[in-house]
């Protein structure tokens, strides 16, 4: 299948690029909105996972709602976009204050802020028709697992009993869990949820919604719905509207890029340095590339490994798209100057990044 798809753009190779698979990402979106059909939870689409028209107005017929962080992503939504659910995550603060009143009052708008500051809190231009919620650093819910650094967006869960009287004046309707951790598994979501849910207890606050971030990509299909069915209940006793924000879980196996190979560099007998045209740095960025058309790469049988190290074209000694240990075919190595490379497990932060650079092509785009 993936052969069909790509051998076109093989065939045709000009320059780097990067294809993504519509089909493939219409069934991960159907996926997740499907699995939450009878539960409180909702599925966002991350616009910054793939700001592309394409990507966008696909999630628009497929999901419920979407996640934005700043002004250029939420002018990337459809202009008449309507009963959708947005969850606003703004780093800066200033798009509260450029939402339209009809943005607002055609789709339910909930937006998420650090709670430090009182006096800032104060002064806050609390509008009507959206809902308020505080971000709560995930480092606070699921402790002292060596993986977690301190995250730099929200407050400890129990400096959030601080300001327990904007969560009794209705200012506070929520909380948002700035989430995206690269080793979650179904029981740091779980301890997250029952953190909140405890906290929410044992302080006497009344919230109407709780929203647990990103990070999906890092579980299965089946783990994100035996993690769906195992909250729902929860969020079902305690009357909480639920949120996820997946982005790279939507994409990631649907993303492909090809490069060609412009020099070999022979180190030793056992280790070669290959030279592409494809830029982990430029145009891959925050992917983790798998070599896809080169057969077995790690036979355990292989009496003898050659290393080999692939890296992009820039100056950049860190522009490396993978090291692999591969059998040599009759004592050769089995790459050959100017041979198209394929690699899968392209998310759509490549297509953001992507970017030309000191005289390196930015990398076509392709939607099939």
């Amino acid at each position: 299948m993936v052969e069909t798809i790509l051998a076109p753009y093989i065939n045709n190779y000009q320059k780097p690029i990067l294809i993504y698979d519509l089909g493939q990402i219409s069934k991960k979106m159907n996926f997740l909105t499907n699995i939450c059909r009878d539960s409180p939870i909702k599925m966002l689409f991350t616009v910054k996972s793939f700001p592309c028209r394409e990507i966008i107005d696909l999630a628009y017929k497929i999901m419920p709602g979407f996640e934005i962080s700043n002004i250029n992503e939420y002018q990337l939504l459809p202009k008449d976009i309507h009963d959708v659910v947005l969850s606003i995550n703004d780093p800066t603060g200033q798009l509260n204050a450029s939402i339209p009143i009809e943005l607002s009052q055609k789709n339910t708008c909930y937006l998420h802020m650090d709670v430090i500051d009182e006096d800032k809190l104060l002064s806050f231009n609390f509008r009507p028709k959206i809902h308020y919620g505080a971000r709560v650093s995930h480092t606070s819910l699921i402790g002292s697992k060596s993986y977690v650094t301190e995250s730099r967006f929200g407050s400890s869960i129990i400096k959030l009993a601080k300001h327990k009287k904007f969560f009794f004046n209705g200012k506070l309707t929520g909380l948002h869990v700035h989430n995206g951790s690269e080793e979650n598994t179904i029981d740091d979501y779980l301890i997250m949820a029952d953190q909140i849910i405890y906290f929410l207890k044992k302080e006497n606050i009344k919230i109407s919604f709780v929203n647990l971030g990103g990070g999906l990509h890092l579980l299965t299909e089946k783990e994100i719905e035996e993690l769906i069915q195992r909250l729902t209940p929860s969020f079902i006793d305690n009357n909480l509207q639920g949120f996820f924000e997946p982005g790279q879980s939507v994409v990631r196996h649907a993303g492909y890029a090809l490069g060609k190979i412009l020099s070999i560099k022979q180190f030793s007998q056992e280790k070669y340095h290959l030279v592409l045209d494809l830029s982990n740095e430029c145009h891959i960025k925050w992917s983790d590339p798998v070599l896809l058309n080169k057969g077995k790469l790690d036979s355990l049988d292989s009496p003898q490994k050659l290393t080999v190290f692939i890296g992009g074209p820039t100056c950049f000694e860190h522009d490396c798209l993978g090291i692999l240990k591969v059998d040599p075919v009759d004592g050769k190595l089995p790459f050959k100057l100017n041979e198209i490379l394929t690699f899968g497990n392209i998310n759509g932060y490549a297509a953001a990044w992507n970017m030309a650079f000191n005289g390196i092509s930015k990398a076509s785009l392709a939607f099939c």
